[in-house]
């Protein structure tokens, strides 16, 4: 299964980045939680 959310880290930046095109990268629950895990 693919992440909805992944998390990218350069230079002391953390780039959070949605990963839903079929649903336009609309945010759900699941979305909240894997954000909420990177923060």
């Amino acid at each position: 299964m693919d992440e909805t959310v992944t998390c990218t880290i350069e230079d002391g930046l953390c780039t959070l980045t949605l990963n839903r095109p079929d649903k336009l990268n609309a945010l759900n629950i699941s979305a909240f939680r894997e954000i909420a895990a990177h923060l």
